[in-house]
């Protein structure tokens, strides 16, 4: 075999150098047929792994290291990238795979069984399990396994699964802001995902307070309902929850448990409803003297729906009114009038809401002597 330079190394074995045979001190190397067949089963298994592998002998080794090609404590370390220097031999007085001449063993092999027990030490330049904090927890001091498992594990990066989180989910049929005194029925469709957390221990459907549905007997059930509620100037809360038992725990590709296993507990889902009051608004033969003059106005919008509108005048209507909540005050101009000021005059009236419950409003009206002879924008301010 022709000798091989340090840089000629370092070019063809960009990952493993194994040393088939033991420390400079050849003449204690046993070199039966089980442990060549080990180290071609250690190579075998690195190339299995996508290495490039360079195997030497101590003969040319010593000869690298004379040359000054190669010192001993550059050949065991990660010094290079990602490049692994693993120095792989026997010694015959305590079958140890390494060197101990350099003052460290990087584990031991028995010949008649076949298995590999890692060295847990550093030393000697050695690469061990202490001195290479990526590959430490995949190994502790129990392990014993073929070389070839402890080759996979030392060379390929440990894959540690993911755990899914569990998640609800609430829809409805009702959402955003319907007028105060509506009687909602929304359908409430809530849903469960599990993720990698236990099985469903409990269910719960709440309005704000107020339960609505619930099981806690397994199967769990968590069917679809209709709620059926008069709904006041305020928010609606409706929340599904869910109850979980602890999820099972995952392995990596090692066996080892993997981090983030889902404990038990409860995940929540929500949607809402809100109220909102009325204002009702447009021309009118005559004045809105009753609630039920007033609601019957052209036009109307939430109190929630902005501040400002446009009332379209027409060209038949003498009075124009605004019947807006008494807690909110109200200035017009006309658009296409020079943005005159309209002088909108305001008394008091009882309309009822969406339920019939009256409520405190003011009449905001204007009166004109003619008819518009084209329609007029009056823009509409609340406060």
């Amino acid at each position: 075999m022709a000798k091989k330079t340090r840089s000629q190394l370092k070019t063809q074995s960009r990952k493993v150098l194994i040393v088939k045979s033991g420390g400079p001190a050849a003449t204690t190397i046993t070199r039966s047929a089980e442990v060549i067949k080990h180290f071609d089963d250690l190579i075998d298994t690195f190339k299995l792994q996508g290495e490039e592998v360079i195997a030497v002998s101590v003969a040319e080794l010593q000869q690298l290291q004379a040359d000054g090609g190669l010192a001993p404590g550059q050949l065991y370390q990660l010094t290079d990238g990602d490049n692994l220097g693993l120095l792989a031999g026997f010694n015959a007085a305590d079958a140890d795979l390494g060197n101990a001449q350099q003052g460290g063993s990087f584990g031991s092999y028995d010949v008649a069984t076949g298995k590999f027990t890692p060295g847990l030490g550093g030393g000697g330049g050695l690469i061990t399990l202490a001195n290479i904090t990526e590959f430490r927890d995949r190994f502790n001091a129990t392990f014993t396994g073929t070389v070839q498992e402890f080759a996979r594990r030392l060379l390929v990066k440990e894959q540690f699964p993911g755990y899914d989180q569990p998640s609800a989910s609430l829809a409805s049929s009702m959402q955003g802001y319907v007028e105060r005194g509506t009687t909602i029925k929304p359908v409430l469709t809530p849903g469960f995902n599990q993720g990698n957390a236990g099985a469903l221990t409990s269910y719960q459907l709440r309005r704000d307070g107020t339960q609505l549905a619930s099981d806690n007997t397994a199967p769990i059930a968590y069917p679809a309902f209709t709620d059926t509620y008069k709904i006041g100037e305020e928010v609606v809360t409706y929340y599904a929850t869910f109850g979980y038992a602890q999820g099972p725990l995952k392995l990596s590709d090692q066996g080892n448990p993997a981090p983030g296993r889902i404990g038990a507990g409860t995940v929540q889902a929500q949607a809402s409803v809100s109220g909102a009051p009325r204002l009702f608004y447009g021309p009118t033969a005559g004045p809105s003297d009753t609630s039920a003059k007033a609601r019957a106005l052209p036009f109307s919008r939430l109190t929630v729906d902005g501040n400002q509108f446009i009332l379209n005048t027409g060209t038949v209507a003498l009075t124009f009114e605004i019947v807006a909540p008494d807690n909110l005050t109200v200035s017009v101009i006309d658009l296409d009038g020079f943005n005159a000021p309209m002088p909108y005059n305001a008394s008091a009236l009882q309309v009822q809401d969406a339920g019939s419950t009256p409520y405190g409003h003011k009449v905001w009206r204007l009166t004109i002597a003619e008819a518009y002879s084209a329609s007029h924008r009056h823009q509409v301010t609340l406060s």
